[in-house]
């Protein structure tokens, strides 16, 4: 498959069985983009794609009739700042989540440059963090 034909198909894959977040650990927020499958072989056109080691098996032992699944788990900024920016133009339903993880990488990116970094997660961190938790919320929506 061309280069430009995967990225559209893995925006589809990412927009259907995806999810791209911030999780908290402590005072620290890691960013997270996750597609899982059944399909062993999906890891194989995503390695193709994006060479770097992401893919991995989850066995489903407790429940039997359940099939093993396979997860594309990237939490390095500079490989998300790649692929979100790889797939941002071809996103349809998760374009904004998207975004909004890309433009987290990019100041958490900044902050960490230089000879003094700084980690502190500041107001517009935690500002992306809840907009990310509030658009991937599931249920019913709030109905006034």
């Amino acid at each position: 498959m061309k280069k430009l034909h995967l990225k559209i198909w893995l925006a589809g894959f990412l927009d259907a069985d995806g999810s791209t977040y911030l999780t908290k650990h402590g005072p620290r927020l890691d960013p997270v983009l996750c597609v899982t499958n059944t399909k062993e072989e999906v890891g194989e056109i995503l390695k193709e794609l994006y060479p770097f080691r992401a893919w991995q098996r989850r066995r489903r032992k407790e429940e039997i009739h359940q099939k093993d699944t396979w997860q594309w788990y990237i939490t390095n900024q500079t490989h998300l700042i790649r692929i979100l920016k790889d797939l941002i133009p071809y996103l349809q339903l998760k374009k904004r989540q998207a975004k909004l993880l890309l433009k987290y990488c990019l100041i958490r990116q900044d902050k960490l440059k230089g000879p003094n970094p700084n980690r502190k997660i500041g107001k517009e961190e935690w500002e992306i963090y809840h907009k990310l938790k509030e658009l991937n919320r599931k249920g019913r929506e709030n109905v006034k």
